[in-house]
């Protein structure tokens, strides 16, 4: 998905760029909501108040939804107004709005929800099961938080559940209605990317529960979606989301709300219980109808895949094809960490020769400037000062001052057991330490080390990039790479033995192929 393919992404996901020709990081004027009508229908999404569930309610108002009913723990009246405004500015008339004070993860609160909506209402047609978080990330089992860990799953797996348990009954009885469930997952559920293991965990459980959905309740009408919305700097991720991953979190939320009501415009029995990219060209998607539905793509199962004779050659050349690709991106990243390197050392060999602010920073000096010269000591007054007060003072680092004491003492020493020295005496020392006095920085803000060097700077960053990002993604290349090699050899080995045992001249299996 965008970030063009190619880019380093650890979140990269199954048929991210292969299953349509077309990915989108913005919604387009194929999936505008003033192409639906959605007219006399009714939609309960969750988390609505921010975020993409807000963008989402936004896009059905836009595409003349009459009845919406947002759901969230916090408070919707500036959610309702943005709404409201959303539908005159599409020429759309005003829809009943419905703000529902719900928490997802406690059964009775969704029960009166439910409630809530069957009074006022009288009907549902789609459900956005929308709220979710992301804790406790980046960290391995043995350092997790129980509780942080565990609340992935009280969030992004028991409150779809909640919510199908207490509104499918009202989606079933709805006359003529949509009966339609989209389930907020995440290409994460297809993914074990470490310290993700919570999140990724609880997301891949909520795909298996909308399956367990459809297979219950589609006999009787019901449509479900899992649908990944994109990767979207939300809310959700503030203070979560660590620098490296940032350049992949490139998508809109207003392409999520385009996208689902495009989705969920019309009834798609055909697409019942799958996964659906949202950043995936929809029309284009839509178009390849007969070749999911025969192929009973985008479902979650194990597969062991039987190659007909005739199909042998096929299925090796999508290996190598698959091989280039990953062979492509290697060659790419490889060359991204050569730059990477060079640009540590230009950068350190700047620092070495170069002066800024009017200041050399050799290779004695620069390590020492990025220590701090002094600190900050604080310490409570004690009698004739108000309880609690503290005191702040700058003062030398410790090791600083018992250099100057020492210095002092040894002169004091030197001059009781000598006495009066000759000038000779008195002009060499005096000339020892000159050399070795120091020359501490005027400027308050170098006491501190802030004022490191920008070169030295910058190669610390291009080494944190080389180290966390492209040297992990070439591992990962090079193990697929390998993968794909021993597939191919596989293959070729069955291809001779199915042209043997029809009675063919068997093509020689190959020894397979090597990464340059």
């Amino acid at each position: 998905m965008p970030p063009p393919r190619g880019r380093p992404n650890i979140l990269e996901g199954p048929a991210d760029y292969d299953m349509t020709k077309q990915v989108h990081s913005d919604t387009y004027p194929s999936i505008s909501p003033l192409n639906a009508d959605l007219s006399s229908r009714a939609v309960f999404i969750t988390g609505a108040s921010r975020g993409i569930g807000l963008e989402i309610a936004v896009s059905y108002a836009r595409a003349g939804a009459s009845y919406l009913a947002l759901g969230a723990r916090s408070d919707l009246q500036g959610t309702v107004k943005t709404v409201l405004d959303a539908a005159n500015d599409a020429g759309r008339p005003e829809p009943v709005v419905l703000p529902v004070r719900v928490d997802i993860s406690s059964a009775k609160s969704v029960e009166a929800a439910a409630r809530q909506v069957r009074d006022e209402f009288g009907r549902l047609d789609i459900i956005v099961n929308n709220s979710g978080v992301l804790k406790d990330m980046g960290r391995p089992f043995a350092e997790s938080d129980p509780d942080a860990w565990f609340g992935n799953y009280e969030v992004n797996l028991k409150g779809p559940y909640l919510v199908l348990r207490s509104f499918i009954p009202l989606l079933l009885e709805t006359v003529a209605g949509f009966k339609t469930v989209v389930t907020i997952s995440s290409v994460g559920g297809l993914l074990a990317t470490p310290g993700l293991s919570g999140y990724q965990g609880s997301k891949w459980a909520v795909l298996k529960l909308t399956e367990h959905a459809q297979n219950e309740y589609g006999g009787q009408g019901l449509v479900t979606y899992n649908v990944h919305p994109g990767n979207i700097h939300t809310t959700m991720l503030e203070g979560e989301l660590p620098d490296y991953l940032k350049p992949v979190f490139v998508d809109t939320a207003q392409l999520t709300g385009d996208a689902l009501v495009y989705l969920t415009k019309e009834k798609r029995d055909w697409l019942a219980g799958r996964y659906v990219n949202l950043t995936w060209d929809m029309p284009e998607l839509v178009a390849k109808k007969a070749e999911i539905v025969e192929k009973d793509m985008l479902k979650l199962k194990m597969v062991v895949l039987w190659i007909a004779m005739e199909n042998h050659q096929d299925h090796i050349d999508s290996l190598l094809q698959r091989y280039l690709l990953l062979l492509d991106e290697y060659t790419r990243l490889r060359t991204q960490l050569s730059n990477l390197q060079a640009s540590v050392f230009r950068d350190i060999a700047r620092a070495n020769f170069s002066a800024e602010r009017g200041l050399r920073y050799g290779q004695d000096h620069y390590d020492e400037r990025m220590q701090a010269l002094r600190t900050v000591r604080i310490e409570m007054e004690e009698e004739g000062q108000e309880k609690g007060v503290p005191v702040f003072e700058v003062v030398l680092k410790q090791s600083d001052q018992e250099d100057k004491h020492g210095a002092e003492s040894t002169e004091d020493e030197e001059s009781s057991a000598h006495g009066d020295d000759t000038n000779e005496e008195d002009e060499k020392e005096e000339e020892e330490a000159s050399q070795k006095k120091k020359v501490i920085a005027k400027d308050p803000l170098r006491w501190f080390g802030l004022l490191t060097p920008q070169s030295l700077r910058t190669a610390q960053a291009s080494s944190i990039e080389a180290v966390s990002v492209v040297i992990p993604r070439l591992a990962t290349l090079n193990q697929e790479m390998i993968n794909v090699e021993i597939q191919v050899r596989r293959a070729r080995k069955k291809r001779a033995k199915a042209e043997a045992a029809a009675g063919k001249e068997p093509v020689a299996a190959g020894s397979g192929i090597k990464a340059a």
